[in-house]
């Protein structure tokens, strides 16, 4: 008996260290807003997306937050809304693959239903330069009433390249530059469309993703987006 209770009390206390170990995640801060700015290949501002916590749960031995995505075209209007889950286990920060397509309505406006499936793309508190990362494949259906679109997103060939001090107007942060393939394939009316891109994005551990770079295939650079504030 006193040595169930002393597993007890050891599984109480590693749920506990877990929890305190994703506090300092930004998607992991309960009723805070975080406001992610997107600029084109010459750096005028496409778009904003903020990103709203509602919640912060105990999970799957760390943490999970419930997020909400609201994006809005450069004349402030809202043009897509989504959520998501963000899950943290203290060794790991687990982003769910919805908020990695790229920006922009996928879909034409109108009235459109969505479903995907949940996948989580991986970021170690731990990772250093050299290490390769867990590649992810994420899907959505998409239907317009008369259209159905099919998404598939692969990312590929992630890999912690180097060493980085970053500076939004959120703040300064050190961070990993992680490189990586990207791959969309969209298909509708029996018709497929791959986009390949690369892109890079800088992550600081402890703390999420501060700033994301898209290329095309030959490595010109197509937009960026970057944390610009944080409200809690």
């Amino acid at each position: 008996m006193k040595r169930l209770y002393f597993l007890f009390c050891g599984l109480v206390l590693h749920l506990a260290v877990n929890a305190q170990a994703c506090d300092s995640y930004y998607f992991m801060v309960a009723n805070s807003t975080v406001e992610q700015s997107h600029f084109d290949d010459k750096g005028k501002l496409t778009l904003r997306t903020e990103f709203k916590v509602s919640e912060v749960k105990p999970a799957d031995n760390g943490s999970q937050a419930t997020v909400g995505q609201t994006m809005y075209d450069k004349k402030n209007k809202v043009i897509s809304e989504s959520k998501a889950n963000v899950r943290c286990d203290g060794d790991n920060l687990y982003i769910d693959m919805k908020f990695s397509m790229p920006a922009g309505p996928v879909a034409p406006k109108g009235e459109v239903s969505a479903s995907s499936n949940s996948v989580y793309l991986p970021y170690p508190r731990s990772m250093k330069v050299g290490d390769k990362l867990d590649d992810a494949r994420f899907s959505m259906s998409i239907d317009q009433g008369s259209i159905m679109q099919d998404v598939e997103l692969f990312i590929r060939n992630r890999k912690a390249e180097g060493e980085e001090t970053i500076t939004t107007p959120a703040g300064t942060w050190q961070c990993i530059r992680i490189s990586y393939d990207m791959e969309m394939i969209t298909r509708a009316a029996g018709i497929r469309i791959p986009v390949r891109m690369k892109g890079v994005e800088w992550y600081a551990p402890g703390f999420g993703v501060v700033k994301t770079m898209s290329m095309n295939k030959n490595g010109k650079p197509a937009g960026t987006s970057e944390i610009t504030a944080i409200r809690k």
